[in-house]
């Protein structure tokens, strides 16, 4: 009987999106690079676009890690940020943009995008 009792909490307590992990979530493409659109003098910015893939069975906050290397492969920087902010993104392909997600640095040679985690974020009453 506890067993049972056990089990049902289980079920109950436990949503859908809980099997959910970062591994689940795959990074498609990813496209960034440093832009100076001044004229005057150079301001360097991060921008680009990324493409993820939630593999989830339902949506999901992604919280998304972005890694700055020199050319020896040496940390330069890294950030954390939630693309899609508080709104789960639903399962498939969701593309968002990159800009600002680095300081700029021009020891910057390479950048990578990792998933770390994910969140079921509550849905707004309206």
């Amino acid at each position: 009987m506890r067993s049972i009792t056990l089990l049902t909490l289980c079920l109950l307590f436990n949503p859908a999106w809980a099997g959910c992990r970062a591994f689940d979530i795959n990074m498609k493409s990813i496209d960034g690079r440093f832009v100076d659109q001044c004229t005057t003098k150079q301001c360097f910015h991060f921008e680009g676009e990324a493409v993820l893939s939630n593999d989830c069975a339902n949506p999901v906050g992604i919280k998304i890690k972005i890694t700055a290397y020199d050319e020896n492969g040496a940390l330069i920087a890294s950030n954390t940020a939630w693309p899609a902010g508080t709104t789960n993104i639903p399962p498939g392909d969701y593309a968002f943009s990159l800009s600002q997600w680095l300081p700029y640095n021009p020891e910057i040679k390479t950048f990578a995008l990792k998933p770390v985690d994910v969140e079921h974020w509550r849905e707004q009453d309206l």
